[in-house]
């Protein structure tokens, strides 16, 4: 029963230690091809475009201004109902005066322009981005492909079997 215990447990532990075994080999470069990531990026339609802008001139302030100083004046002249005749005829001919005084240079509507920035809809922008290469290499007979970041060449390169074959130099 021992006998058959040492059996078993020697036969169940080789592929442990197999795995743990490494070494390495030469092999030669048979294709090396470049891959290529897609990189998208969207870039915004903005121009500069010029815009007229009408500016009326007139200002209402002097109006407002001549109508409440109108009112106060009107309400010190008169008594009773001629009181409140005289503060509404005083407002109303203040504001006139007061709307004549601040707008004595009125002229006609103006038209002035201004720069405004525009924007569409982004462009969609694609690119292929170096991302490494696809090597292939002859080893023993036997093709192995794996990836890597830098281009070998044609050239004969170590090989590390581990498990997986990679690179010795990466």
């Amino acid at each position: 029963m021992k006998r058959l215990f040492f059996v078993l447990l020697a036969f169940f532990s080789i592929p442990a230690f197999a795995a743990q075994v490494s070494f390495a080999l030469e092999g030669q470069v048979t294709r090396v091809e470049p891959r290529y990531r897609v990189s998208i990026t969207y870039e915004p339609n903005c121009w500069d475009e010029r815009v007229s802008v009408t500016s009326s001139g007139r200002s209402y302030g002097g109006a407002a201004i001549g109508g409440v100083t109108g009112g106060i004046v009107g309400n010190q002249v008169g008594k009773g109902k001629g009181n409140t005749a005289a503060t509404a005829v005083g407002a109303v001919i203040g504001a006139l005066v007061g709307d004549n005084i601040d707008n004595s240079g009125y002229r006609s509507p103006s038209v002035q322009y201004r720069t405004e920035r525009r924007c569409s809809a982004p462009t969609e922008r694609r690119q292929n981005i170096p991302d490494g290469y696809d090597v292939t290499v002859r080893v023993q007979g036997q093709e192995v492909v794996f990836q890597m970041p830098d281009d070998p060449g044609y050239e004969t390169i170590r090989l590390r079997f581990d498990g997986n074959a990679t690179p010795a130099r990466w």
